[in-house]
Parts: C-alpha cells; sequence; structure tokens
C-alpha cells in the first residue's frame, strides 16, 4: 500500500512534474481540484512506494546551486523582429543565434490542442518552429516529457537552451542530477503564474458572448508600442477571421492576472522570488528604465516603443551564453540593485490580493463565467474612462 504524501500543504508543490517523469511505474498524474488547479496524485494500485517521486522534488528539497548575479545589464535586440517579443528581445535573439549553430531550443508554446489552447514547453529545432515560443504566456505550462526528451539529447551531445520559470529550470537540473556543458538554462522573472483551466474558461467565455471561435491569443501585443496591450485572433459565425486588441483593464484574465489574484498557491512563498537565481541568466522587462539610466538611453540607439529586456548573467556558463549568441543585442551596463527596484519577485514572492479567496471560491460554485460578469460590472465604467485616456495619450504623443 502507497505509504508517500507528495506534499502536506498546496503552498509545496509547483506541478512542475518532476514526479511524473521520474516515476518508474507511471503511478502519478496530474489532476484538478475544485478550484482548478493541478496537483500531483499517486494511483495507490501502481505505486511501488519507491519513493524517488519525494526524492527528486527540487520545490521541497535544496538540490539545485543558485548564484547572485555576477553582471547586470538592459539589453534589446538589434537584428531580430522585437514585435516577435514581449520585451526586448533577448531570449528571440539568443535562441536564433543558438539554433543557427544548430542546437535546439526548449520553450513554452501556446496552441490548439483538442480544440482548445493549452500551453505547454516543447522542442524547437528550426526557426519556424522557434517562433511559436516567442512572447508571454501568463499561464501555468505543462512540462509533460520534456525532462526525458531533454535528457536524451544532452546524452547525444547536443546543445540544449531551456527557458522557463524559475521553479520549472530548478525541476530539470534536479532532474537531471549531473551537470552538462552542453546545457544553458535561462529562467524568467515570475510573478507567479494561474492554472491553463481558468485560462481556457475564459476564452470559452468570451467565444460564447460573441459567438466566435478564438484560435490565437497574444499577452503582449507590440502593435502599439511596448506594454501591456493584448490582442486575439478569432473566427466570426460567418467563418470570416479578424483580430481583436484590448487593453489589460478589458480583460478579466489579464486584469487578475496583473493583480497577483489568480496564481497558484506555492506562487506566493516561492523560493524562487529573490536575488539568487536557478538559471545561468535571467531575463524579464526593464520596468523603470528612463528613470535609472536616461543619460545612457540619450546616447544610444534604443527605441523603447520596441520593447527592453533586464539580463542577469548568474553563471559562468550565462557569460559563455551570451558571448557566444548574444552578439545581436544591444547593451547597457546595469546593477542588480537598479533592475530590482522595478521587478520585486526579484526580492520577495507576489502577494495575494484580498479578492483572492472569493474568485476561488466563485469558480469551485459557479464557473469561470460568474467571475467574468462580477468584473465586467465592477470595471465597465473604469475600463472605458481608462481606454478614451488611453486613446488621448496616443493622440497627443502622434501631434
Amino acid at each position: 500500500m502507497n505509504t508517500i504524501e507528495l506534499f502536506d500543504d498546496k503552498n509545496k508543490c509547483c506541478a512542475c512534474g518532476s514526479c511524473i517523469n521520474i516515476c518508474p511505474k507511471n503511478a502519478i498524474k496530474l489532476e484538478a481540484d475544485e478550484t482548478g488547479f493541478y496537483y500531483p496524485q499517486i494511483d495507490d494500485q501502481l505505486c511501488i512506494d519507491c519513493g524517488q517521486c519525494k526524492k527528486i522534488c527540487a520545490y521541497q528539497n535544496d538540490l539545485v546551486d543558485m548564484n547572485v548575479p555576477r553582471k547586470a545589464y538592459a539589453a534589446q535586440t538589434k537584428n531580430t523582429d522585437p514585435k516577435k517579443s514581449a520585451s526586448g528581445g533577448v531570449f528571440a535573439s539568443i535562441a536564433t543565434n543558438f539554433i543557427k549553430a544548430n542546437g535546439v531550443v526548449y520553450g513554452a508554446a501556446l496552441e490548439e490542442r483538442d480544440g482548445k489552447l493549452s500551453c505547454f514547453i516543447t522542442k524547437a529545432q528550426s526557426l519556424k518552429e522557434l517562433g511559436k515560443l516567442l512572447g508571454s504566456k501568463y499561464i501555468h505550462a505543462n512540462m509533460g516529457n520534456v525532462y526525458k526528451s531533454i535528457k536524451n539529447d544532452l546524452s547525444q551531445g547536443k546543445r540544449v537552451l531551456f527557458s522557463g520559470t524559475p521553479c520549472m529550470v530548478a525541476a530539470l537540473k534536479a532532474f537531471l542530477k549531473n551537470d552538462y556543458q552542453n546545457l544553458f538554462l535561462i529562467d524568467i522573472i515570475c510573478h507567479g503564474v494561474p492554472e491553463e483551466t481558468w485560462f481556457q474558461k475564459y476564452i470559452e467565455t468570451i467565444e460564447k458572448r460573441g459567438n466566435v471561435k478564438i484560435f490565437k491569443y497574444i499577452f503582449r501585443d507590440k502593435k502599439n508600442g511596448w506594454g501591456l496591450h493584448g490582442r486575439y485572433d478569432y473566427i466570426d459565425k460567418n467563418n470570416s477571421k479578424h483580430k481583436k486588441y484590448f487593453l489589460t483593464r478589458e480583460s478579466s484574465y489579464y486584469y487578475y492576472f496583473l493583480t497577483g489574484s489568480i496564481y497558484r498557491s506555492n506562487c506566493y512563498t516561492c523560493k524562487y522570488a529573490c536575488q539568487q537565481r536557478v538559471g545561468d541568466i535571467t531575463i524579464g522587462d526593464y520596468w523603470g528604465i528612463e528613470q535609472e539610466h536616461s543619460e545612457e538611453l540619450k546616447s544610444s540607439n534604443y527605441d523603447l516603443s520596441k520593447g527592453n529586456s533586464c539580463l542577469l548573467v548568474n553563471t559562468l556558463n550565462g557569460e559563455i551564453l551570451l558571448d557566444q549568441f548574444g552578439r545581436d543585442l544591444a547593451t547597457i551596463t546595469s546593477t542588480f540593485k537598479k533592475i530590482a527596484k522595478h521587478n520585486e519577485q526579484l526580492n520577495k514572492p507576489s502577494s495575494a490580493c484580498s479578492d483572492r479567496s472569493e474568485l476561488l471560491e466563485i469558480y469551485s460554485k459557479l464557473g469561470y463565467k460568474k467571475i467574468d460578469d462580477k468584473f465586467n460590472h465592477k470595471m465597465f465604467v473604469k475600463a472605458k474612462i481608462y481606454k478614451a485616456i488611453y486613446a488621448l495619450k496616443r493622440i497627443c504623443k502622434r501631434g
């Protein structure tokens, strides 16, 4: 009989899936609880009580090294199309050169699977495949069997670049156990992740209300410049394709993501939200660069409307990654202190908003549509005013 308890508190599970991948009997699966969040569950009939699932958990055990950043930069791509990336295109630029050098890249994609938009970690071996890994996905990504795929690539001598949240990077390092010179790791500055089920129910709500089918969703679209502006592409009842641009205050999911109301429980106590980093490099938006580097921006070729990234180099492998594959980046030397001043998740985890418990209760009893209705009732007038102000600012900027 199984005596293993994978976790005694939901705060101690990030659903990285390493326990699923290490299990020799495939006895563990992710299952959603009443609030729509996934957690690994053991099938007692299959479990042989070997305990490997507990030993492999990086989130509950100190299994991987973390490093204080050696160098810090503001960075922006010079050659790759910045509009395809959420920030300054650092990942796109490095990953492009990595693939050109016959390496393979793993990262998060948001695509249709079984008729639903799903977020998952996948492999890119060509520049065409790399395109689906670009841009922000504010959703918990399923790792699937990626651990085994990466281990196989490494054993064949391939150079591998992996990009993900810090908990994913740590989980991969723990799963591999050994250090690999041909493995390069990028962790992102993560605020926290909502569950895929919430995103899918949000999409279903929009589709039913407008009698449309959404086939593409972009959290950060740069048509109107660098910032938090979204877009989704849909097919209407006449089978015509359209694009819908929106501001964050027009989207219930996006709004509650930004307020920190709908993350996984563990995100609010995340052990990786600190100065010590688990990846070889860390990337994110460089919010506040105008205040921190006003003089350097005047004398540089930066165009902030195209996006801007912060970049922390944490290890020797990180320096190698930047030197060999970051040659298309324009950089400004910065400091961790300046970057962390505007990215609080480099200092501490996100805080849960007061409405989180209420939202979880509504979801479990009435479903996501009720949450969306509540949001629209609360934000309708505010969103209209905000949109009008935003439009006026754009007119003034052009004029």
